[in-house]
């Protein structure tokens, strides 16, 4: 079904202009109407749809119908961030997007002081810090995150400080893998094991437990046991717990799905392996997930003895947005 962007924008506007309501002192993410609807039209369009760009956009046509509101306008922005931050994102948008989120700073800073405007400040930390991952900057990814977890906290958000602190700790690990800390990359995977458990009790019966505590948290978990290169003994219990929730979710998890497949068919050394990996290489994925579709198609083929094949493959990956992979794979060519 594709989403009907004019019958979207007036169902907010409709809603914005005449909302009273503010999010909950004791969750901020409940109470505020506004932001209720952006967040249904989010897992409609973005999550099922898998079509952020039409996100990004309901959120332009929204901002123009009530600029004059600056709560309404802050979360409008907020959308449109969410939306752009999702397509690929190459030097020239990076650019652009940074700028953005420096507008978006100065409008949410600009609030008058609230519970609206706290959960405007919480979901902009979260928004920079995935932002930040998706461009490899991975310490100021875990900084916001962990301020956006810290926030969430402070007014009841248990499910959203849960998986604060679980990116932040994700982002961490990316850093120590970017800069060969093997120690401290161990020590975050530690704290990735431990903050997945929290979000798994945090999100229980929340709107969040299907998209996260079964979805994103140990799909996160099986990427990073693939640049480590290692197992883990729930190993199958996340693969499986992951394929279920994105047979729920459908859209976007249907395709995160692929790769989860692709990446237990190599951890298991499936004849088609590799032309599962490859097919991740070559579809419309984020640089990240191609990095390391290659990593292990690079390992697979180091161990046939094939190091040309691997020396090729290393080649291909992309570098912005992956430089913790591909420090990886130029650690493992140099042994």
């Amino acid at each position: 079904m594709k989403p009907d962007v004019e019958t979207l924008v007036d169902l907010v506007v409709a809603r914005a202009v005449v909302d009273k309501t503010a999010p909950d002192s004791e969750n901020l993410r409940n109470g505020w109407r506004t932001d209720a609807l952006f967040q249904d039209i989010d897992a409609f369009v973005v999550v099922q749809c898998n079509d952020p760009a039409v996100y990004a956009e309901i959120g332009r046509q929204v901002l123009v119908k009530v600029k004059d509101l600056p709560e309404m306008a802050a979360l409008a922005r907020l959308a449109i961030f969410r939306g752009e931050r999702l397509l690929p994102i190459y030097y020239d948008r990076e650019q652009t997007l940074a700028q953005m989120a420096e507008k978006l700073q100065d409008v949410v800073f600009a609030l008058p002081n609230s519970t609206r405007k706290m959960r405007c400040k919480s979901l902009l930390e979260y928004h920079i810090g995935v932002f930040s991952d998706a461009c490899g900057r991975f310490d100021l990814a875990a900084k916001m995150c962990a301020q956006s977890a810290d926030e969430a906290e402070r007014f009841g958000d248990k499910p959203g400080a849960a998986i604060g602190r679980f990116c932040a700790m994700a982002c961490g690990l990316k850093d120590a893998l970017r800069r060969g800390k093997m120690d401290e990359a161990d020590a975050f995977f530690s704290a990735m094991t431990r903050k997945y458990t929290q979000v798994i009790e945090a999100a229980r019966g929340s709107a969040l437990q299907v998209q996260w505590a079964e979805g994103n948290c140990p799909g996160h978990m099986i990427e990073s046991c693939n640049r480590m290169d290692q197992s883990h003994p729930e190993w199958k219990n996340w693969v499986e717990t992951t394929l279920v929730a994105s047979d729920k979710l459908g859209g976007v998890f249907t395709v995160g799905a692929d790769f989860i497949r692709a990446m237990d068919m190599a951890m298991f050394n499936h004849p088609k392996a590799d032309e599962a990996l490859e097919s991740i290489v070559i579809a419309d994925n984020p640089n990240q997930t191609k990095a390391t579709a290659l990593l292990m198609l690079a390992r697979r083929a180091l161990l046939a003895g094939k190091r040309d094949v691997a020396e090729e493959t290393v080649n291909r990956m992309p570098e912005q947005g992956a430089q913790h992979i591909c420090a990886i794979a130029r650690r493992m060519l140099e042994k």
